[in-house]
């Protein structure tokens, strides 16, 4: 499975995150729970992304993260 990193809208709100292949084409609407329900699909970038690989990028970018 491989998944892109997409511009979501909903309304005037704007958001960046990685959703399925299947979602990732102009126009679509997807579902995004963890952001509040359906949003359209506003960009699709490449170079996509294989599940393992993503969740590797993932767990790199939270290390980096500074803890509260």
């Amino acid at each position: 499975m491989r998944f892109y990193q997409c511009r979501l809208r909903q309304g005037d709100a704007t958001t960046v995150g990685w959703i399925e292949e299947r979602g990732a084409r102009l126009g679509a609407r997807v579902e995004v729970p963890e952001c509040g329900g359906l949003w359209r699909v506003a960009a699709v970038y490449q170079p996509p992304l294989d599940a393992e690989t993503l969740r590797e990028q993932q767990r790199i970018d939270r290390k980096g993260m500074p803890t509260a």
